[in-house]
């Protein structure tokens, strides 16, 4: 048996005690929140989390996993996680290229909508319930609808190639508990290069069955409506604020509300509108890039 000097022994010793703390960290989840995310009442977001590098080149080479979740805000845990997602954005504002996420809220946050797009369509659609902490994957029965209302109301080539196109959801809205709207859209250029749009209106069962209620055409303008764009970025703005900030908000917003309602002309309540929005749009861009700044600095240490 061949000796070791106390030296050597020593140093294989200090190894053993410091490799678990350093294979432990390295396994250390980090978690990262979308600010842009967090729900009315400034409770709940989506988030991301890795066991790996949180950097670009080793998520893009599959070096690390991720996963997709809802998020305490908070406490900064995953409270469940949202299946066959992988999407994320570094604190600096790196993502995947060509893929993006939208989302909404309901007025009570107790439900959410969830909008994943790739290059060319929307890859998933899931719905969260809050209360019960469940998770609804729905991209196949948007399509379902979609396509239904393509075969219903749209030009005959569509119907037969109606399987060889992909379609992006955009501009999700709950309009109730259980029922939402989302519009759909996609093109086959091999015939046309416009665009076939509808607006789905749809509706989840006392059984959880997602439900078509109706569908509209829509022309080239997919654009919300003026009241829809004002409510989508007071919710958006209003999660991201302290306590005393959220209720300033509310008395300013009462006080416009009044002036608004005073305007003597359309086009002056437009203007008036399309300022509200651009300054609460602002607003809340200042406070998701200071909390970002912050996520940097601390992934920096």
């Amino acid at each position: 048996m061949s000796k070791r000097s106390p030296i050597v022994r020593c140093a294989g010793l200090v190894l053993l005690l410091f490799a678990p703390l350093h294979w432990s960290k390295a396994d250390e989840t980090k978690l990262f929140i979308f600010w842009e995310t967090v729900s009315p009442d400034g409770k709940y977001a989506l988030g991301w989390s890795t066991n790996g590098s949180p950097d670009a080149d080793s998520i893009v080479n599959g070096v690390t996993e991720i996963k997709n979740g809802l998020v305490d805000v908070t406490s900064r845990k995953m409270l469940l996680i949202l299946p066959d997602v992988d999407y994320w954005q570094l604190p600096e504002g790196t993502h995947p290229n060509h893929y993006s996420m939208g989302t909404v809220w309901s007025d009570d946050s107790a439900s959410l909508l969830a909008i994943y797009d790739s290059r060319y369509g929307t890859d998933e659609v899931y719905f969260v319930d809050v209360k019960t902490m469940r998770v609804k994957g729905m991209i196949a029965d948007l399509k379902s609808a979609f396509y239904q209302a393509v075969r219903d109301k749209a030009a005959s080539y569509y119907r037969k190639y109606g399987k060889e196109y992909s379609i992006a959801f955009l501009n999700p809205w709950f309009t109730g508990r259980d029922r939402f709207e989302v519009s759909g859209s996609t093109f086959v250029s091999k015939f046309d290069d416009s665009t076939v749009a509808f607006a789905l209106t749809l509706q989840f069962t006392p059984a959880g069955k997602l439900s078509s209620i109706k569908s509209e055409k829509l022309g080239d303008d997919l654009g919300e409506s003026d009241d829809r764009q004002l409510n989508r970025a007071y919710r958006s703005l209003i999660g991201l604020l302290t306590s005393d900030e959220r209720k300033a908000l509310v008395e300013e917003e009462r006080a416009w509300i009044v002036q608004r309602d005073n305007a003597r002309s359309v086009q002056a309540k437009k203007d008036l509108v399309a300022t509200r929005i651009e300054a609460l749009d602002t607003r809340r861009q200042a406070k998701v890039d200071a909390l970002l700044a912050a996520d940097a600095e601390k992934t920096a240490k």
